[in-house]
């Protein structure tokens, strides 16, 4: 008699969009899969929120690279325009360098952009397409070798666009020196390198090959969703439940279970067992080893792995209308100076970079009637930094209470906002310590491992732990980064591995 085929159980740690986009191809692929949710909402990082009628993202609001989540919907046999819209934004983004400036447009029309140079230098306006150009071998190279690929074994070192997308970036020089090669004015040498704060790093300190998220903002544009990006990570909860998914809120893993160097399930906080054969962990990488794994000697464990930044954030729901765009970034002369003190120094810049969105702008709905959703972004060091304590208060005061007034003053200051505690109908406030506690991200580093060389394409931790059988990452500190389209390709690398390393018992 010949015994039914059964379906492998796969159980995914956490319903960030990595988890999601997971577990939603693993079942179609004929595996059982059980998604454990630690918070009570969905979507991690990209996670969203109402209160008091104005709505905001937790996380990114920003969608670069659309057509990456336009194509996880057809590996699903599904178009993404059934279930969710895109907004294009147009100007990008407005940048301020000083108070009561005239702002700097970055727009995705090339002819717009070299024009809105030349406002502030015209040689750099001219060196402009030549940037462009240089920046696209960048991403042309990072896409199909790196991005797209597992890259683990001997034999995917030695790809033939593996060794050419080499020979196109190469591994000298940082993304602020690629920068610095085409622009003089300082201002036009900020606007370009400041992306690198949406991995959460210096441009200094990272390669030169990150310049494809300024050249991926600059030609496909940037794109936003009616209601909130979060809504993106709500319609993939759902097509996944729909397609046999089980997602479960509300369950903390405790630790995964190992048996002789092999996964055999998960133990709850709750003290149940789920059992699975297979696991992947979509909680942030160096939390899962950290936390949910025994101390073992792995190559992972014993790597010193460098956290990135941490982010400082303001959700201020304001009763009157702001006189500013959806995308905002007040932008430091002292730039560099400033991010040397966030990095290398590990305390508070005085004259911080600061990211505004005003998400009311482009979908009214997200605010009442004669108000904005007002969310402020501020790079500060992640908990690394002994020095700075969010917690104690101290002579009535607190760390939260002083950054706060700072980055008020300087927002009204720059824009002449005139932002009065009055005006403030609704307030949260996300640190470090939150960023922690609430997404179990090591050191509060918002934005997972940080992209340094040593943590960039394949020198980045893998999607399988080397050491222990059927046990998987997905999510931004895991290759290939951080960042909404870069975890989609994590997880459809993850998937692919999967099915290669577990073809048998798969139904179908």
């Amino acid at each position: 008699m010949v015994e039914p085929t059964v379906a492998k159980k796969a159980v995914i740690i956490g319903a960030g969009i990595g988890g999601l986009a997971t577990a939603a191809q693993l079942v179609q692929k004929g595996f059982d899969v059980t998604v454990l949710e630690k918070n009570a909402r969905i979507g991690g990082r990209l996670s969203g929120f109402s209160a008091e009628g104005y709505t905001f993202d937790a996380g990114p609001t920003i969608l670069l690279m659309p057509g990456v989540l336009d194509e996880f919907f057809l590996r699903l046999g599904k178009r993404r325009q059934d279930y969710l819209d895109f907004v294009p934004v147009e100007p990008v983004s407005r940048i301020h360098f000083g108070p009561g400036d005239a702002p700097l447009e970055l727009s995705a029309d090339v002819a717009k952009m070299k024009s809105n140079l030349a406002a502030f230098s015209p040689s750099d306006s001219k060196n402009y397409e030549r940037y462009l150009a240089k920046s696209k071998t960048y991403y042309d190279a990072a896409l199909s070798a790196f991005l797209q690929a597992n890259v683990h074994r001997v034999t995917d070192f030695l790809r033939p666009s593996v060794i050419s997308a080499f020979a196109q970036i190469g591994l000298s020089g940082s993304y602020w020196d690629h920068v610095c090669r085409y622009f003089e004015d300082p201002r036009i040498r900020a606007a370009f390198s400041f992306q690198s704060i949406y991995v959460g790093a210096s441009p200094r300190d990272i390669p030169a090959a990150y310049g494809l998220i300024q050249y991926v903002e600059a030609t496909q544009g940037a794109w936003s969703v009616p209601g909130g990006l979060h809504r993106i990570a709500s319609v993939m909860a759902d097509v996944a439940q729909k397609g046999g998914v089980n997602i479960q809120t509300g369950k903390k893993v405790k630790q995964i279970r190992l048996e002789k160097n092999k996964v055999i399930g998960v133990d709850l906080f709750d003290g149940s067992f789920v059992p699975a054969d297979l696991v992947v962990s979509n909680a942030d990488l160096p939390y899962s080893y950290a936390h949910l794994l025994p101390q073992k000697s792995s190559p992972v464990q014993q790597r010193k792995l460098e956290p990135s930044c941490s982010a400082f954030m303001m959700y201020l729901g304001v009763k009157r209308k702001l006189p500013i765009g959806p995308h905002t970034f007040l932008l430091p002369s002292d730039f560099i100076s400033s991010l040397e003190a966030l990095f290398h120094d590990k305390r508070l810049p005085l004259n911080p970079g600061i990211y505004l969105n005003c998400p009311s702008k482009l979908f009214p709905e997200m605010a009442p009637k004669n108000g904005d959703a007002l969310y402020v972004l501020v790079p500060v060091p992640n908990l690394q930094a002994a020095s700075i304590d969010w917690k104690t208060q101290k002579k009535g005061q607190t760390q939260v209470s002083l950054f706060r007034q700072l980055v008020l003053d300087k927002i009204n200051d720059w824009l002449h906002l005139d932002l009065k505690e009055s005006d403030i109908a609704f307030e949260r406030i996300v640190t470090p310590a939150d960023w922690q506690d609430q997404y179990s991200l090591e050191w509060g580093s918002t934005f997972g491992l940080s992209p340094t060389l040593q943590q960039s394409a394949f020198f980045r931790p893998q999607n399988r732990d080397p050491r222990v059988k059927n046990l998987y990452f997905v999510g931004g500190s895991t290759h290939p980064g951080s960042g909404i389209p870069i975890v989609l390709f994590s997880a459809n690398n993850v998937v692919q591995r999967i099915v290669d390393e577990n073809p048998s018992g798969i139904p179908g």
